[in-house]
């Protein structure tokens, strides 16, 4: 019991420092994505894939208009069981 309790909290440490889109989106984790310079976010979404195929993350911008400031965005995922949960750092330049 012990053992399996270390390895799974072991997995989820680990987990928890890549910045590869599949892991964070189906185990956990986070990425950071910068925006080019003077982009602005719109949206962003997941697409393509299961546990076992590639999944690509969308990011829509568009210019950034007079005025406006760079901001980041945080998307975080909340799980039922609160024990993977993956998120996603937008920055804007």
């Amino acid at each position: 019991m012990i053992k399996n309790t270390v390895k799974t909290l072991a997995l989820i440490f680990i987990l928890s420092l890549s910045a590869c889109n599949d892991l964070a989106k189906h185990y956990g984790g986070s990425v950071t994505v910068e925006l080019e310079k003077d982009q602005k976010l719109v949206t962003c979404s997941w697409k393509g894939g299961s546990q076992s195929t590639s999944t690509s993350l969308w990011i829509l911008t568009r210019p950034r208009r007079e005025g406006e400031v760079a901001e980041t965005y945080k998307y975080a995922e909340k799980s039922n069981l609160g024990l993977v949960e993956g998120s996603v750092t937008i920055i804007e330049k």
